[in-house]
């Protein structure tokens, strides 16, 4: 009794198992597998299953992204998708193989035993409902990620043509970040200014602003030559620093062991 297996779709001769006595027939539009044992037809079937859930982790799983992105972010230009499709094929490949490649490996196998026709296409289409979702969602999750970035980006641009055009109010503004975030600030006397310049830029909008917001407000505003920050590690977001450095390049530098810092030599 003969045991056979048609597969169609573009098979990767890498991902063709070759067993003995096994028979493998090429038609040019996919691959029919034929053998007399049960036995040797079942390992097939397995091997196969591994092989095609590599390659479909690979080849269909990139197409499939970049079909999604480019259908939904159509906005972008051609190398920002690039850029949205290295993000989310990253993020697939982060997935633990039980929500990837073993998963598939798993439903095909549990798909092939029972069966002796396999359209790699359909398959995907109609019985990995719930590795399309999770492509989706990694496709929606990096272009969120990019324009947020994107968008970053175009703020820090936005706020270093503004303080390249403002006049320095201070030469020099030593910034002291306590333990729980709070800041002070000194100027080049080592006097501390904070409720000063807090009052300098008082309004009905600087009341809604966390600490950290309105540390950057206040630097935006005056603008100086040289901004010392002293325990930056206390920040309690963590990408003020970068922020006060990507706006204010050259002008900043850190401390964390002077007397303003708690420290004596």
């Amino acid at each position: 009794m003969q045991h056979r297996l048609s597969v169609t779709g573009t098979l990767p001769k890498e991902s063709i198992p070759v067993l003995r006595g096994i028979e493998v027939e090429n038609d040019g539009g996919g691959i029919t597998f034929t053998s007399t044992s049960p036995e040797e037809m079942k390992r097939l079937k397995r091997m196969l299953s591994f092989s095609l859930a590599d390659l479909i982790t690979g080849e269909y799983e990139k197409k499939r992204l970049s079909d999604i992105i480019n259908a939904h972010h159509s906005y972008l230009a051609g190398e920002e998708r690039r850029e949205v499709l290295r993000h989310a094929s990253l993020a697939m490949q982060s997935l633990p193989p039980t929500e990837r490649t073993h998963y598939i490996e798993d439903k095909l196998y549990t798909f092939l035993k029972d069966s002796e026709v396999l359209s790699v296409e359909g398959f995907v289409n109609f019985r990995l409902k719930e590795y399309k979702e999770r492509l989706s969602t990694a496709a929606e999750e990096a272009a969120a990620v990019y324009m947020a970035e994107k968008e970053y980006e175009e703020f820090i641009s936005l706020l270093k043509y503004y303080v390249y055009m403002q006049p320095a109010r201070m030469q020099l503004l030593h910034v002291v970040i306590g333990p729980e975030g709070a800041f002070r600030l000194y100027d080049s006397a080592f006097k501390d200014v904070t409720k000063q310049m807090k009052d300098e830029i008082k309004n009905e909008d600087t009341g809604m602003l966390s600490s950290d917001d309105l540390l950057v407000s206040l630097l935006i505003t005056l603008a100086p030559q040289q901004i010392v920050l002293h325990r930056a590690e206390n920040f309690q977001n963590k990408n003020v620093p970068e922020t006060v450095f990507k706006v204010f390049g050259k002008r900043v530098r850190f401390c964390d062991a002077c007397a303003l810092c708690g420290f004596r030599d």
